[in-house]
C-alpha cells in the first residue's frame, strides 16, 4: 500500500510509516504540491498525508482511490468532510499537538509587542541608537495588564495561564462564558484571539471593533 506525503515531515513520521510497511512518496519540494501534481500522484495511493493548504475533495478521493486522508494539522477546513463520508474515507486530523507550541508563540508575541523587541532591533540595526534614554522605546508593562481571550479553548486556556505567571488580569469571552465581545474589548489592554474560523467569527475583529478598542491596546491574532 502507498501512501502520498504532500510536503517534506519529521523524519520520524517517514520512518514509521515504512517500518508499518507503507511504500511512501514524499513531494520533496519546499512548496505547496500544485493541485494537477496532487492528483496525478495519487493515483495508485492508499492514505494521503495532507497539509492544511491541500484542498482534499472528491476527485482527490477518487484518483486513489483513497481510504486514508491524514491532515498534518489541528483542523480540517482543507477536507470535503461529506466526500469523505459518502466513500467511506476516514479522515484524521492531530488536535492538541499544537497547544503549548501555540501558547508558547503567543506570549512571544505579547512580549515582542509590549517591550517593542522587533521596532528596537531595527533601531539597533539601522544605526540610530545614540545611548540610553529614559523614555526610549517605553514599552507596556505586563504585571497589572489585561489580557482579554476570545475563545478560552485548549490554547487559549494554556496562553492564561502563562500570562497569569506574568501578573496579568484575565478575562475572556466565549460562546458560553464570560464577557460580552464588546466589553472586553473596551476593557482589554492586550486582546488574544483564540476561536476557530466560522460563519460566527469571520472578520470578527472589523472597523467597529478596532475602534471600540483602546487606543493603546495590542492585537494578537494565532487563530
Amino acid at each position: 500500500m502507498r501512501i502520498l506525503v504532500t510536503q517534506i515531515i519529521d523524519p520520524v513520521g517517514i520512518e514509521r510509516l515504512q517500518a508499518a510497511g507503507f511504500t511512501v512518496d514524499v513531494w520533496p519540494e519546499s512548496t505547496q504540491m500544485p493541485r494537477e501534481v496532487l492528483l496525478e500522484r495519487a493515483v495508485g495511493c492508499t492514505g494521503l498525508l495532507s497539509m492544511l493548504t491541500d484542498r482534499v475533495d472528491g476527485p482527490i478521493m477518487d484518483a486513489g482511490p483513497l481510504r486514508v486522508v491524514a491532515n498534518h494539522a489541528v483542523g480540517c477546513d482543507n477536507i470535503d468532510l461529506e466526500a469523505a463520508q459518502a466513500r467511506g474515507v476516514v479522515v484524521t486530523n492531530t488536535p492538541g499537538v499544537l497547544t503549548d507550541a501555540t501558547a508558547d508563540l503567543t506570549m512571544a508575541l505579547i512580549l515582542s509587542l509590549a517591550r517593542r523587541l522587533s521596532e528596537a532591533e531595527s533601531f539597533l540595526r539601522d544605526g540610530r541608537f545614540r545611548g540610553w534614554r529614559p523614555t526610549l522605546l517605553r514599552g507596556m508593562d505586563l504585571r497589572g495588564a489585561t489580557l482579554g481571550i476570545v475563545g478560552l479553548g485548549r490554547i487559549g486556556s494554556a496562553v492564561a495561564d502563562r500570562a497569569r505567571a506574568f501578573g496579568m488580569q484575565i478575562v475572556h469571552s466565549s460562546r458560553t462564558s464570560g464577557l460580552s465581545m464588546p466589553a472586553l474589548l473596551e476593557r482589554s489592554d492586550v486582546v488574544s484571539l483564540h476561536c476557530p474560523l466560522t460563519p460566527q467569527t469571520h472578520h470578527l475583529i472589523d472597523r467597529d471593533a478596532l475602534k471600540s478598542m483602546k487606543r493603546s491596546a495590542l492585537l494578537i491574532n494565532t487563530s
